[in-house]
């Protein structure tokens, strides 16, 4: 709905549009990657949980598309392979909360981390709606097609891909 997705869809498009039998198109889409490496907002994520012992971000009923870094990797080397053509959404089998990412990154530290709920969301939409939006909404993924198409499954599970991402960022912060 914003100028950014508008031109990416429309990028899509023309690409599409170019595709004949000596040019496959394939374009995947995807959620917020994660795994070592990341930069961006899971970045600052890691970041504020590594920081502060108390993270008021629990209990957020959202649903988020996400995927590994690596199950990425394997999907698009998956479409390479067999010369797949379309449109792919890519996303984790299970789409995850806010909530459920927060608590899953602050398991993996050494130090002991509380993740308490939300209590100020009406406060924060007033101050940051792009900061609300991020935490707060829901971007539900179904990749059922892309997965039947492909036949694709992931081969690293959230826990690991989280686990593995913070090992990295211990390692490299």
């Amino acid at each position: 709905v914003d100028l950014y997705g508008k031109s990416k869809l429309k990028a899509e498009e023309l690409l599409l549009k170019m595709a004949n039998d000596n040019f496959v198109i394939s374009i995947v889409r995807t959620p917020v990657v994660y795994g070592e490496g990341v930069k961006a907002n899971i970045y600052k994520l890691v970041k504020l949980i590594d920081k502060f012992p108390i993270i008021p971000l629990g209990q957020i009923a959202n649903v988020r598309g996400m995927v590994y870094i690596k199950n990425l990797i394997l999907l698009i080397n998956n479409v390479i392979k067999h010369n797949n053509t379309g449109i792919f959404l890519v996303s984790e089998s299970a789409n995850i909360s806010t909530s459920n990412l927060v608590s899953e990154i602050a398991k993996n530290f050494d130090s002991r981390k509380f993740v308490v709920p939300l209590v100020f969301k009406k406060g924060l939409k007033k101050i940051s709606f792009s900061i609300y939006i991020k935490l707060l909404s829901s971007q539900l993924i179904d990749n059922s097609q892309t997965q039947k198409i492909l036949n694709y499954t992931q081969k690293y599970s959230f826990s690991q891909g989280i686990k593995n991402m913070i090992e990295w960022y211990k390692a490299n912060k």
